[in-house]
Protein backbone atom coordinates (compact mmCIF):
# COMPACT_ATOMS: atom_id res chain seq x y z
CA UNK A 1 0.00 0.00 0.00
CA UNK A 2 1.52 3.32 -1.07
CA UNK A 3 -0.87 5.65 0.77
CA UNK A 4 0.76 8.40 2.84
CA UNK A 5 0.71 7.91 6.59
CA UNK A 6 -1.27 10.37 8.69
CA UNK A 7 1.08 9.65 11.62
CA UNK A 8 4.43 10.81 10.31
CA UNK A 9 5.97 13.50 8.21
CA UNK A 10 8.94 15.78 7.91
CA UNK A 11 9.67 19.24 6.56
CA UNK A 12 13.07 20.29 5.27
CA UNK A 13 14.33 23.84 5.77
CA UNK A 14 17.13 23.64 3.19
CA UNK A 15 17.24 22.15 -0.31
CA UNK A 16 19.79 19.37 -0.70
CA UNK A 17 20.43 15.63 -0.65
CA UNK A 18 19.05 13.62 2.28
CA UNK A 19 18.89 9.97 3.31
CA UNK A 20 15.66 8.91 5.02
CA UNK A 21 15.49 5.70 7.04
CA UNK A 22 12.15 4.38 8.27
CA UNK A 23 11.25 1.73 10.85
CA UNK A 24 7.97 0.01 11.62
CA UNK A 25 6.78 -0.96 15.09
CA UNK A 26 4.07 -3.45 16.05
CA UNK A 27 2.41 -3.58 19.46
CA UNK A 28 1.17 -7.17 19.82
CA UNK A 29 -1.43 -8.59 22.20
CA UNK A 30 -1.99 -12.35 22.06
CA UNK A 31 -4.12 -15.04 23.68
CA UNK A 32 -3.58 -18.81 23.39
CA UNK A 33 -4.50 -21.80 25.59
CA UNK A 34 -5.71 -19.61 28.47
CA UNK A 35 -2.53 -17.51 28.42
CA UNK A 36 -2.16 -13.90 27.29
CA UNK A 37 0.75 -11.61 26.66
CA UNK A 38 2.00 -8.51 24.95
CA UNK A 39 5.09 -7.73 22.94
CA UNK A 40 6.53 -4.92 20.83
CA UNK A 41 8.74 -5.51 17.83
CA UNK A 42 10.53 -3.01 15.61
CA UNK A 43 11.96 -3.75 12.17
CA UNK A 44 13.64 -1.62 9.50
CA UNK A 45 11.27 -0.55 6.73
CA UNK A 46 13.82 0.80 4.27
CA UNK A 47 16.10 3.63 3.29
CA UNK A 48 15.55 6.16 0.51
CA UNK A 49 17.64 8.99 -0.88
CA UNK A 50 15.67 12.23 -1.29
CA UNK A 51 16.58 15.33 -3.27
CA UNK A 52 14.83 18.50 -2.10
CA UNK A 53 15.01 21.08 -4.89
CA UNK A 54 12.28 23.56 -3.98
CA UNK A 55 10.74 24.79 -0.74
CA UNK A 56 7.23 26.25 -0.43
CA UNK A 57 5.55 28.29 2.26
CA UNK A 58 2.15 27.46 3.70
CA UNK A 59 0.31 30.12 5.67
CA UNK A 60 -2.22 28.89 8.21
CA UNK A 61 -4.58 30.51 10.67
CA UNK A 62 -3.51 29.38 14.17
CA UNK A 63 -6.89 30.47 15.62
CA UNK A 64 -8.94 27.91 13.65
Amino acid sequence: MDAPSPYCGHAWDTPGEYTVTATRTWNITWTAAAHTGTDTTTRPAGTRHVTVIELSSLLTNPNR
